[in-house]
């Protein structure tokens, strides 16, 4: 069965996502492991970019530990600030060859692009150097090769639903989809009815890849009714 690693957002921690997990577990069948950042909910340390996308390749070097899992079928899903850390990784040149594909979910395109958002436009005059956490993924998602997967609350009154499309359409996979459901927030997407069986579309198609292992067991569905925006 795939192995999916869940980064969440920045508010909160990983607990306020058990919901959202067990929806994943329940409908996609597949292996989860939750990865607490440093300096969030229990775990010790500082949150920084370099920090957080560290902790996320220690993750992955902890799964290629475990015999009981396939490594073919490594899946990284990311919310928010969390999606940021999923590119990060996928555009990593080792890592992102480690992964059966990515996920990700109202994230941003870089964090002085969302400060001109929720500052003011004169942001955008500051210089880059100034900001102490980036997350440039406009600038690393070109260099992403792995299957990937955008889903776009089009509630979102935090992150621009643009921003969204704006890293699928850059992104440099072959084989890339964006989900856009038009009643989901910045937050609360997944309670979007199909939101699962989504996800499980996307999943299932890449099965049918070639240079695809097929998984040892599936229970996906396809949905058709939300509007999928293909290469």
């Amino acid at each position: 069965s795939p192995t999916l690693l869940y980064f969440h957002g920045n508010a909160g921690n990983m607990g306020h996502r058990m919901q959202n997990v067990w929806g994943i577990y329940h409908h996609l069948h597949c292996n989860v492991l939750m990865v607490e950042y440093r300096g969030y909910g229990l775990s010790a340390g500082v949150p920084t970019e370099r920090g957080l996308v560290t902790d996320a390749r220690a993750a992955i070097d902890y799964l290629h530990t475990r015999h009981d899992l396939d490594h073919s079928q490594l899946i990284l899903f990311g919310r928010s600030l969390g999606g940021a850390v999923v590119v990060d990784v996928a555009a990593d040149t080792v890592y992102g060859q480690k992964l059966m594909c990515a996920i990700v979910e109202n994230t941003f395109s870089s964090i002085p692009e969302m400060a001109v958002e929720l500052v003011h436009p004169t942001v955008k005059y500051i210089p880059n150097l100034l900001f102490k956490n980036k997350y440039h993924s406009m600038s690393k998602i070109g260099k992403c090769s792995v299957p990937f997967l955008f889903i776009s609350g089009l509630a979102d009154n935090l992150v621009p639903p643009r921003m969204m499309r704006a890293l699928y359409t850059k992104c440099g996979s072959e084989i890339k989809r964006l989900l856009e459901f038009p009643g989901g927030s910045h937050n609360d997407t997944w309670i979007v009815d199909g939101y699962y069986q989504a996800i499980g579309g996307f999943l299932a198609e890449l099965q049918q890849q070639p240079l695809l292992k097929a998984p040892e067991k599936s229970n996906v569905w396809v949905e058709l009714e939300h509007k999928i925006i293909d290469v």
